[in-house]
């Protein structure tokens, strides 16, 4: 047992001091944590029962990688304003540990099929509206803003980790100022926008469903940024792929849910839409290597060719972007359909 794994048994054998039913030794209360599947983060997670009847969550976040202050300070406010997170019961934002109510196990993204996807898509529309008109300003935290920096800083994920490092293009200077110049279009298009709370990465596996109620996880790293973010990261998911024209239709009809967006045309929130669509979906790219290469998180590799598809989906489509589209097509395409292809063949 690592060392954190034995701090956090103590620090939850310390907060139940005084239930004296509940209290075990640390060598017992070991044994009786469950570990369950990560994510994409540092973060790790361990269900404990403490009655037969009752389990909760125990967390280990890492203070050094991992923003528990922040993760505390949202639960707590968007819980008042009846978005549905789950209740924190004790945190230690200096230590990194939490317990957590227990949701249970079915996360959206398995259940989700043609069938239901208006249901459960309006539900999270719904959702994304309390979201949007909550506050980004805490008692003692305020919501970063998805600043020019905070965009290009993201960007640059691309071009690092997924054009370099993973399919070994050397970027020349002409690229290079070509690739910028979409970022600071895609930039530009991202602080134009109606600016509101987003909780930046609203997608099928950070929705939970209890009681055929949805109940949002993963917050942690709400800013304050576009409008069109959170939609674009629930209706073009990087774990599930609904046809273009499916999109068009459910955008054309919940958009006008979302009171940020009432008085602009059709025309301008899909663009938005589209392009801040291509900021995410060209961050992760980047980050879903990343996750590879530094921290050997290999099943994040399977979602690279939907993400792919998404980028071409709007690259290719957009005159604006008709140089990075030629460059794409003759030496990236060619690179990622290689690979993809050597990887199929050895599965």
């Amino acid at each position: 047992m690592d060392k954190r794994y034995l701090k956090l048994c103590q620090w939850l054998q310390d907060k139940y001091v005084d239930q004296r039913a509940l209290l075990n030794t640390q060598h017992e209360l070991s044994k009786q944590l469950v570990p369950l599947q990560g994510d994409a983060s540092q973060r790790r997670y361990f269900r404990w029962n403490v009655t037969p009847k009752h389990a909760v969550i125990a967390v280990d976040a890492p203070p050094e990688v991992e923003n528990t202050t922040a993760f505390v300070a949202i639960a707590k406010q968007w819980q008042l304003q009846g978005i549905p997170v789950p209740e924190i019961y004790f945190a230690d934002s200096q230590q990194g540990f939490l317990l957590i109510e227990d949701l249970g196990d079915q996360l959206l993204l398995p259940l989700l099929n043609q069938d239901n996807a208006q249901y459960y898509y309006g539900q999270a529309f719904n959702i994304l509206q309390q979201i949007q008109q909550s506050t980004s300003f805490f008692t003692d935290y305020s919501l970063p803003a998805y600043d020019q920096t905070f965009l290009q800083r993201e960007l640059d994920l691309f071009h690092e980790w997924f054009v370099v490092e993973f399919l070994k293009i050397e970027l020349n200077a002409i690229h290079k100022k070509m690739l910028q110049r979409m970022f600071e279009q895609i930039i530009d298009c991202a602080l134009q926008q109606p600016q509101v709370v987003v909780h930046r990465d609203f997608h099928a596996r950070n929705l939970m469903i209890t009681n055929d109620v949805l109940r949002v996880i993963d917050f942690q790293g709400a800013v304050k940024g576009p409008a069109t973010y959170d939609p674009v990261s629930l209706l073009k998911d990087c774990y599930i792929c609904w046809p273009i024209e499916q999109v068009k239709h459910w955008w054309a009809d919940w958009s006008k849910s979302l009171a940020v967006l009432n008085g602009f045309s059709p025309e301008q929130t899909w663009q938005w839409f589209q392009w801040i669509g291509l900021q995410r979906h060209l961050k992760v790219l980047g980050l879903f290597v990343r996750l590879f290469k530094r921290e050997k998180k290999a099943r994040y590799l399977q979602d690279l060719p939907l993400v792919v598809k998404y980028v071409e989906q709007v690259i290719l489509s957009e005159s604006d972007f008709a140089d990075v589209a030629s460059w794409w097509q003759d030496v990236l395409q060619p690179r990622w359909l290689n690979y993809y292809q050597t990887t199929k063949d050895s599965s």
